[in-house]
Protein backbone atom coordinates (compact mmCIF):
# COMPACT_ATOMS: atom_id res chain seq x y z
CA UNK A 1 0.00 0.00 0.00
CA UNK A 2 1.29 3.44 -0.92
CA UNK A 3 2.15 5.54 2.15
CA UNK A 4 1.56 9.29 2.07
CA UNK A 5 3.70 11.35 4.42
CA UNK A 6 2.25 13.82 6.88
CA UNK A 7 4.24 16.61 5.23
CA UNK A 8 2.84 15.78 1.79
CA UNK A 9 -0.72 15.75 3.11
CA UNK A 10 -0.19 19.09 4.81
CA UNK A 11 1.23 20.66 1.67
CA UNK A 12 -1.60 19.33 -0.47
CA UNK A 13 -4.19 20.66 1.95
CA UNK A 14 -2.40 24.00 2.13
CA UNK A 15 -2.51 24.28 -1.65
CA UNK A 16 -6.24 23.57 -1.76
CA UNK A 17 -7.05 26.04 0.98
CA UNK A 18 -4.49 28.79 0.51
CA UNK A 19 -7.10 31.09 -1.04
CA UNK A 20 -9.58 30.58 1.80
CA UNK A 21 -9.46 32.73 4.93
CA UNK A 22 -9.79 30.36 7.87
CA UNK A 23 -10.83 32.00 11.11
CA UNK A 24 -11.40 30.02 14.29
CA UNK A 25 -14.82 28.83 13.14
CA UNK A 26 -13.99 28.07 9.49
CA UNK A 27 -14.06 29.87 6.14
CA UNK A 28 -15.65 33.31 6.03
CA UNK A 29 -15.52 36.53 4.10
CA UNK A 30 -14.16 39.82 5.39
CA UNK A 31 -15.84 41.17 8.51
CA UNK A 32 -19.23 42.59 7.53
CA UNK A 33 -20.64 45.84 8.93
CA UNK A 34 -24.18 44.46 8.95
CA UNK A 35 -25.88 44.51 12.34
CA UNK A 36 -23.67 47.26 13.77
CA UNK A 37 -24.30 50.94 14.37
CA UNK A 38 -21.54 53.50 13.77
CA UNK A 39 -19.80 54.16 17.08
CA UNK A 40 -17.31 56.82 18.08
CA UNK A 41 -14.32 55.77 20.16
CA UNK A 42 -12.26 58.28 22.11
CA UNK A 43 -8.47 58.08 22.02
CA UNK A 44 -7.24 54.77 23.45
CA UNK A 45 -10.67 53.10 23.57
CA UNK A 46 -10.42 50.89 20.46
CA UNK A 47 -7.92 48.03 20.57
CA UNK A 48 -7.89 45.64 17.67
CA UNK A 49 -5.69 42.72 16.64
CA UNK A 50 -4.87 41.83 13.07
CA UNK A 51 -3.47 38.49 11.93
CA UNK A 52 -2.04 38.63 8.41
CA UNK A 53 -1.43 35.20 6.93
CA UNK A 54 0.91 34.68 3.96
CA UNK A 55 1.81 31.53 2.05
CA UNK A 56 5.48 30.83 2.72
CA UNK A 57 6.61 27.23 2.16
CA UNK A 58 10.26 28.23 2.39
CA UNK A 59 12.52 29.52 5.18
CA UNK A 60 10.52 32.45 6.59
CA UNK A 61 11.51 36.03 7.39
CA UNK A 62 15.01 37.14 8.32
CA UNK A 63 15.96 40.81 8.66
CA UNK A 64 14.66 44.16 9.91
CA UNK A 65 11.22 45.36 8.91
CA UNK A 66 9.57 48.71 9.59
CA UNK A 67 5.95 48.34 10.68
CA UNK A 68 3.14 50.71 9.73
CA UNK A 69 -0.06 51.35 11.66
CA UNK A 70 -3.37 52.31 10.03
CA UNK A 71 -4.20 56.03 10.06
CA UNK A 72 -5.27 57.09 13.54
CA UNK A 73 -3.74 54.06 15.28
CA UNK A 74 -0.42 53.00 16.80
CA UNK A 75 1.21 49.58 17.13
CA UNK A 76 1.35 48.31 20.70
CA UNK A 77 2.54 44.78 19.95
CA UNK A 78 3.83 42.64 17.08
CA UNK A 79 4.69 38.96 16.74
CA UNK A 80 5.82 36.75 13.87
CA UNK A 81 4.87 33.07 13.76
CA UNK A 82 5.88 30.48 11.17
CA UNK A 83 4.41 27.09 10.37
CA UNK A 84 5.76 24.75 7.69
CA UNK A 85 3.92 26.54 4.88
CA UNK A 86 2.52 29.79 6.24
CA UNK A 87 3.75 32.92 8.00
CA UNK A 88 1.59 34.91 10.43
CA UNK A 89 2.15 38.59 11.25
CA UNK A 90 0.23 39.52 14.43
CA UNK A 91 -0.39 43.21 15.09
CA UNK A 92 -2.08 44.85 18.06
CA UNK A 93 -3.35 48.38 17.37
CA UNK A 94 -4.75 51.10 19.62
CA UNK A 95 -6.34 54.29 18.36
CA UNK A 96 -4.40 57.48 19.08
CA UNK A 97 -7.14 59.74 17.75
CA UNK A 98 -10.95 59.69 18.00
CA UNK A 99 -12.32 57.27 15.39
CA UNK A 100 -15.67 56.26 13.95
CA UNK A 101 -16.08 52.50 13.87
CA UNK A 102 -18.69 50.78 11.70
CA UNK A 103 -17.77 47.33 13.01
CA UNK A 104 -15.78 46.95 16.25
CA UNK A 105 -13.81 44.12 14.63
CA UNK A 106 -12.53 46.44 11.90
CA UNK A 107 -10.20 49.43 11.87
CA UNK A 108 -12.06 52.71 12.33
CA UNK A 109 -11.82 56.02 10.48
CA UNK A 110 -10.23 59.05 12.21
CA UNK A 111 -12.71 61.84 12.99
CA UNK A 112 -10.03 64.45 12.46
CA UNK A 113 -7.18 64.86 10.03
CA UNK A 114 -3.95 63.15 11.04
CA UNK A 115 -0.54 64.41 10.07
CA UNK A 116 1.41 62.49 7.47
CA UNK A 117 4.57 60.88 8.81
CA UNK A 118 7.68 62.64 7.49
CA UNK A 119 11.24 61.42 7.79
CA UNK A 120 11.26 62.70 11.38
CA UNK A 121 9.28 60.36 13.64
CA UNK A 122 7.95 61.53 17.00
CA UNK A 123 8.26 59.26 20.03
CA UNK A 124 6.28 56.04 19.53
CA UNK A 125 5.82 56.46 15.77
CA UNK A 126 8.65 54.27 14.44
CA UNK A 127 8.17 50.59 15.19
CA UNK A 128 10.69 48.16 13.76
CA UNK A 129 11.18 44.43 14.20
CA UNK A 130 14.44 42.53 13.95
CA UNK A 131 13.77 38.90 12.98
CA UNK A 132 16.69 36.50 13.24
CA UNK A 133 16.18 33.07 11.67
CA UNK A 134 18.36 30.13 12.65
CA UNK A 135 18.52 26.52 11.53
CA UNK A 136 17.52 24.32 14.45
CA UNK A 137 16.10 20.85 13.67
CA UNK A 138 16.36 19.80 17.32
CA UNK A 139 14.52 20.76 20.52
CA UNK A 140 14.86 24.54 20.38
CA UNK A 141 16.09 26.94 23.04
CA UNK A 142 16.14 25.61 26.59
CA UNK A 143 15.36 27.37 29.88
CA UNK A 144 17.38 30.55 30.07
CA UNK A 145 17.57 34.17 31.21
CA UNK A 146 19.13 36.99 29.19
CA UNK A 147 19.03 40.77 28.94
CA UNK A 148 18.23 42.87 25.88
CA UNK A 149 19.64 46.21 24.83
CA UNK A 150 18.04 48.58 22.34
CA UNK A 151 19.71 50.93 19.85
CA UNK A 152 20.00 54.57 20.90
CA UNK A 153 16.62 56.27 20.84
CA UNK A 154 14.61 53.05 21.06
CA UNK A 155 12.99 50.78 23.67
CA UNK A 156 12.20 47.08 23.44
CA UNK A 157 8.48 46.69 22.76
CA UNK A 158 8.27 42.92 22.38
CA UNK A 159 10.33 39.72 22.25
CA UNK A 160 9.08 36.45 20.79
CA UNK A 161 10.63 33.04 20.20
CA UNK A 162 9.06 30.79 17.58
CA UNK A 163 10.04 27.26 16.55
CA UNK A 164 9.15 25.15 13.50
CA UNK A 165 10.39 21.66 12.69
CA UNK A 166 13.65 22.92 11.20
CA UNK A 167 14.01 26.61 12.06
CA UNK A 168 13.76 28.97 15.01
CA UNK A 169 12.91 32.67 14.90
CA UNK A 170 13.88 35.33 17.41
CA UNK A 171 11.77 38.46 16.96
CA UNK A 172 12.61 41.66 18.84
CA UNK A 173 10.32 44.63 18.25
CA UNK A 174 11.51 48.15 19.06
CA UNK A 175 9.76 51.52 19.31
CA UNK A 176 11.46 54.91 19.36
CA UNK A 177 11.37 56.75 22.70
CA UNK A 178 12.42 60.11 21.26
CA UNK A 179 12.52 61.97 17.95
CA UNK A 180 14.42 60.07 15.26
CA UNK A 181 15.21 60.84 11.64
CA UNK A 182 14.39 57.81 9.49
CA UNK A 183 15.74 57.61 5.94
CA UNK A 184 14.63 53.99 5.46
CA UNK A 185 11.59 52.72 7.38
CA UNK A 186 13.22 49.27 7.53
CA UNK A 187 16.27 50.62 9.36
CA UNK A 188 16.73 52.25 12.76
CA UNK A 189 16.60 56.03 12.73
CA UNK A 190 19.10 58.54 14.04
CA UNK A 191 18.27 60.49 17.20
CA UNK A 192 17.52 64.13 16.34
CA UNK A 193 18.70 65.68 19.62
CA UNK A 194 21.49 63.53 20.92
CA UNK A 195 22.19 63.59 24.64
CA UNK A 196 25.53 62.42 25.97
CA UNK A 197 24.90 59.11 27.68
CA UNK A 198 26.75 58.04 30.79
CA UNK A 199 28.57 54.76 31.13
CA UNK A 200 26.04 52.16 32.26
CA UNK A 201 28.23 49.28 33.39
CA UNK A 202 26.25 46.55 35.10
CA UNK A 203 23.85 48.94 36.88
CA UNK A 204 20.63 49.74 35.05
CA UNK A 205 18.51 52.80 35.75
CA UNK A 206 14.73 52.48 35.98
CA UNK A 207 13.20 51.23 32.73
CA UNK A 208 16.47 50.40 30.97
CA UNK A 209 16.82 46.67 31.66
CA UNK A 210 14.67 44.42 29.48
CA UNK A 211 15.08 40.89 30.79
CA UNK A 212 13.80 37.77 29.03
CA UNK A 213 12.93 34.54 30.82
CA UNK A 214 12.42 31.66 28.40
CA UNK A 215 10.93 28.38 29.64
CA UNK A 216 10.81 25.20 27.56
CA UNK A 217 8.65 22.22 28.55
CA UNK A 218 8.14 18.80 27.01
CA UNK A 219 4.50 18.60 25.94
CA UNK A 220 3.66 16.07 23.19
CA UNK A 221 -0.08 16.54 23.79
CA UNK A 222 -2.49 19.35 22.97
CA UNK A 223 -0.84 22.37 24.57
CA UNK A 224 -2.11 24.98 27.02
CA UNK A 225 -5.72 26.11 27.28
CA UNK A 226 -5.95 28.16 30.45
CA UNK A 227 -5.87 31.48 32.24
CA UNK A 228 -3.14 32.04 34.82
CA UNK A 229 -1.13 34.72 36.56
CA UNK A 230 2.24 35.52 35.02
CA UNK A 231 4.93 35.22 37.72
CA UNK A 232 6.40 38.45 39.06
CA UNK A 233 10.04 39.20 39.88
CA UNK A 234 11.07 41.72 42.59
CA UNK A 235 12.09 45.01 41.03
CA UNK A 236 10.50 44.23 37.65
CA UNK A 237 7.12 44.37 35.88
CA UNK A 238 5.92 42.12 33.07
CA UNK A 239 5.77 43.89 29.69
CA UNK A 240 5.26 40.91 27.37
CA UNK A 241 4.37 37.21 27.34
CA UNK A 242 4.27 34.78 24.41
CA UNK A 243 3.35 31.12 24.07
CA UNK A 244 4.57 28.87 21.26
CA UNK A 245 3.76 25.19 20.71
CA UNK A 246 5.51 22.69 18.46
CA UNK A 247 4.59 19.02 18.10
CA UNK A 248 6.52 17.96 21.21
CA UNK A 249 7.53 21.11 23.09
CA UNK A 250 6.06 24.37 24.33
CA UNK A 251 7.87 27.65 24.95
CA UNK A 252 6.89 30.45 27.31
CA UNK A 253 8.68 33.75 26.77
CA UNK A 254 8.28 36.47 29.40
CA UNK A 255 9.80 39.96 29.10
CA UNK A 256 10.34 42.03 32.25
CA UNK A 257 11.31 45.69 32.63
CA UNK A 258 12.95 47.02 35.79
CA UNK A 259 11.01 49.55 37.87
CA UNK A 260 13.88 50.16 40.30
CA UNK A 261 17.63 50.41 39.64
CA UNK A 262 19.09 46.92 39.29
CA UNK A 263 22.50 45.31 39.06
CA UNK A 264 23.11 42.60 36.45
CA UNK A 265 26.27 40.78 37.48
CA UNK A 266 25.77 37.99 34.95
CA UNK A 267 23.94 38.32 31.62
CA UNK A 268 22.37 34.91 32.19
CA UNK A 269 20.98 35.69 35.63
CA UNK A 270 18.06 37.71 36.97
CA UNK A 271 18.91 41.28 37.90
CA UNK A 272 19.04 42.26 41.56
CA UNK A 273 17.61 45.56 42.88
CA UNK A 274 20.32 47.99 44.04
CA UNK A 275 18.36 48.55 47.25
CA UNK A 276 16.47 45.66 48.89
CA UNK A 277 12.88 45.36 47.66
CA UNK A 278 10.40 43.55 49.84
CA UNK A 279 8.64 40.87 47.82
CA UNK A 280 4.89 41.40 47.97
CA UNK A 281 3.08 38.07 48.26
CA UNK A 282 -0.27 39.87 47.94
CA UNK A 283 -1.59 37.90 50.89
CA UNK A 284 -4.23 40.60 51.34
CA UNK A 285 -5.31 40.20 47.69
CA UNK A 286 -4.51 43.84 46.85
CA UNK A 287 -2.56 44.50 43.65
CA UNK A 288 -1.38 48.00 42.76
CA UNK A 289 -1.32 49.18 39.17
CA UNK A 290 0.69 46.88 36.88
CA UNK A 291 1.22 44.18 39.50
CA UNK A 292 -1.48 41.72 38.39
CA UNK A 293 -0.68 40.27 34.98
CA UNK A 294 -2.82 37.49 33.53
CA UNK A 295 -2.39 35.43 30.39
CA UNK A 296 -5.41 33.82 28.73
CA UNK A 297 -4.46 31.03 26.29
CA UNK A 298 -7.37 29.86 24.15
CA UNK A 299 -6.68 26.61 22.26
CA UNK A 300 -8.81 25.57 19.27
CA UNK A 301 -8.64 22.61 16.91
CA UNK A 302 -7.55 23.85 13.48
CA UNK A 303 -5.88 21.40 11.10
CA UNK A 304 -6.41 23.72 8.14
CA UNK A 305 -4.30 26.73 7.18
CA UNK A 306 -4.87 29.00 10.16
CA UNK A 307 -6.59 32.28 10.95
CA UNK A 308 -6.41 35.56 9.06
CA UNK A 309 -8.42 38.66 9.91
CA UNK A 310 -9.06 41.42 12.42
CA UNK A 311 -11.01 41.46 15.66
CA UNK A 312 -11.52 43.78 18.60
CA UNK A 313 -9.99 42.89 21.95
CA UNK A 314 -11.53 44.18 25.15
CA UNK A 315 -10.65 43.86 28.82
CA UNK A 316 -12.60 43.91 32.08
CA UNK A 317 -12.86 47.07 34.16
CA UNK A 318 -9.50 47.81 35.77
CA UNK A 319 -7.42 45.98 33.17
CA UNK A 320 -5.83 46.68 29.79
CA UNK A 321 -4.60 44.44 26.99
CA UNK A 322 -0.83 44.19 27.22
CA UNK A 323 -0.07 41.69 24.45
CA UNK A 324 -1.65 39.44 21.81
CA UNK A 325 -0.13 36.50 19.97
CA UNK A 326 -1.46 33.97 17.48
CA UNK A 327 0.32 30.64 17.19
CA UNK A 328 -0.37 27.68 14.88
CA UNK A 329 0.99 24.15 14.72
CA UNK A 330 -0.18 21.19 12.64
CA UNK A 331 -3.45 20.59 14.49
CA UNK A 332 -4.14 23.47 16.87
CA UNK A 333 -4.17 27.24 17.03
CA UNK A 334 -3.58 29.32 20.15
CA UNK A 335 -4.92 32.81 20.89
CA UNK A 336 -2.83 34.34 23.65
CA UNK A 337 -4.02 37.57 25.27
CA UNK A 338 -2.12 39.17 28.14
CA UNK A 339 -3.85 41.58 30.54
CA UNK A 340 -2.37 43.94 33.11
CA UNK A 341 -4.29 45.89 35.75
CA UNK A 342 -4.22 49.64 35.15
CA UNK A 343 -5.98 50.34 38.45
CA UNK A 344 -5.60 48.94 41.95
CA UNK A 345 -7.64 45.74 42.24
CA UNK A 346 -8.78 43.30 44.89
CA UNK A 347 -8.12 39.71 43.81
CA UNK A 348 -9.60 36.60 45.41
CA UNK A 349 -8.14 34.18 42.84
CA UNK A 350 -4.74 35.20 41.47
CA UNK A 351 -5.48 33.29 38.24
CA UNK A 352 -8.59 35.37 37.53
CA UNK A 353 -9.51 39.03 37.17
CA UNK A 354 -9.93 41.10 40.29
CA UNK A 355 -12.32 43.91 41.14
CA UNK A 356 -11.40 47.59 41.03
CA UNK A 357 -10.91 49.06 44.47
CA UNK A 358 -13.37 51.84 45.15
CA UNK A 359 -11.59 55.15 45.65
Amino acid sequence: MLKVSKKFKSLALAGLLSLCIIPVNGCSSKNSNEGYEPTEYAEGEHQIVSVEKSFDPFFGKNGTYGLKAPEGYKITDYDYDKTDYFGFDDYTYENVAPVEVLNPNNIGTPLEETEEVSEVYESGEHVIVDIKRGFNPFFGKGDQVFHLTAPEGYDVLDYDYDKTDSFEFVNITYVNNQQVKVNDINQFGEVVDKVESKEQGNTYDVGTDFMVVLNRSFNPLFGKDEMKEVPSIPGYVVVDYDYDKTDSFEFETIVYKNIVPVVVENENEIGVPVSPVEEDTHSDGIYDEGEHVLVDIDRNLNFLTGYSGTKEVTSPDGYEVLDYDYDKNDDFEFDTIVYSNDESVSVSDSNDFGKVLKK
